[in-house]
């Protein structure tokens, strides 16, 4: 999901798929049949898609060549086919819908000629672009705004401000950890180490991974240490039994644990569970009736895409557009230009006044 959808910001740079308009000024390509005479091909006006663009061109080569032809639009550029036998060739100079077709250099006589540069729909071009916007938003806000869930640890205090907000469903809080397994490999005289990453366990022999666990083809703590037992070369593990059957991925993370010669590693989970607490979910705080040195707090936060702020979307179509017209332009680092008399200051911050007003509303300072 992004904050602003395809639709949403293809319509407010007034772009639609049918993005190739042909008009009077860019109508014309000069091509030649099997060496013939260099003959204008007059596209009909109108605004068409590349597949549309497409049958457009074809019907009016085999009406002035009278031949059969295929003209194909993949991966935004046109190809040509005049068939076995023939030969199509493309002249620059005078074809003034050259450039809209993505031809830029003449074409020398072939059976099949394809424009040299991508041309058309720049919907893949806009949606990037957009998601960088909303990257840089969501990195100058510091936070994310899409719906999501997350699992994250806080220093103990009575009041948590939690890093995402919203919130819009808390799962867990936890004040203690306790161990759920415990891993070591049995080799002398070298090294093995056990981390858990969001992913699963990883298991390095040595300086080498001997094996990546993933907790989703291991769900529960048996089947993950039973995995590890599989291994071999000295690996063994155990689950507590308390936890055997509790998923793998609620694992703590932790880097490489030491766990050589039989010294067992041990890797928990958060337990200790509280249900007296307070929730401010505009704000993002909880404040908790008791704690301990480290808090865990699994929870939901964010938007969806039903009541996602119109003003915070406004602010990525702005800048989005404002990229665009830039990068079409070749404008940036530029501060101000001139033209004879004519001349233009561009605003030297990167971002509009207004747009960094409702930003701030929406960043996350605590």
């Amino acid at each position: 999901m992004s904050i602003v959808s395809n639709s949403e910001i293809l319509a407010f740079l007034d772009i639609s798929k049918g993005y190739f308009e042909i008009t009077a000024a860019n109508n014309v390509l000069k091509l030649a049949y099997d060496g013939g005479t260099v003959t204008d091909i007059e596209c009909a006006d109108g605004s068409y898609e590349g597949t549309g663009l497409a049958v457009e061109l074809q019907s009016k080569i085999d009406t002035a060549f009278a031949i059969l032809s295929t003209v194909t639009y993949a991966i935004r550029k046109f190809t040509i086919d005049v068939g076995i036998g023939h030969t199509v060739a493309y002249t620059h100079l005078g074809s003034d819908a050259g450039l809209t077709f993505g031809f830029d250099l003449d074409e020398a006589a072939a059976q099949t000629i394809t424009s040299d540069n991508e041309a058309g729909d720049p919907t893949a071009i806009i949606e990037t672009l957009r998601d960088s916007v909303e990257s840089w938003v969501q990195g100058y806000c510091r936070r994310f705004f899409e719906r999501k869930t997350y699992s994250e640890k806080y220093s103990g205090r009575k009041i948590i401000n939690l890093n995402q907000y919203p919130i819009t469903d808390i799962t867990r809080v936890a004040i203690a950890t306790d161990d759920a397994v415990r891993i070591c490999n049995t080799s002398k005289y070298t090294t093995a180490t056990v981390a858990v990453t969001s992913t699963g366990i990883v298991l390095t022999k040595d300086g080498t991974a001997d094996s990546t666990i993933t907790f989703a083809d291991y769900a529960t703590m048996t089947t993950l240490i039973a995995a590890v037992n599989d291994l071999g070369s000295g690996w063994s593990g155990v689950a507590e039994t308390a936890y055997a059957s509790h998923k793998s991925s609620e694992l703590l993370e932790r880097f490489g644990a030491s766990c050589i010669n039989g010294d067992w590693a041990y890797l928990k989970i958060p337990d200790d569970g509280v249900n007296d607490y307070e929730v401010w979910p505009d704000k993002g705080q909880i404040e908790l009736s008791r704690f301990g040195s480290i808090v865990y707090v699994d929870y939901t936060a964010g938007y969806s895409s039903t009541d996602m702020p119109e003003s915070l979307k406004m602010c990525i179509e702005i800048l989005t557009k404002d990229v665009f017209d830039r990068r079409a332009q070749e404008q940036f680092g530029v501060a101000s230009y001139h033209l004879g008399d004519v001349g233009l200051t561009l605003e030297k911050t990167p971002l509009p006044a207004k747009v960094k007003d409702i930003l701030d509303g929406y960043r996350r300072y605590l």
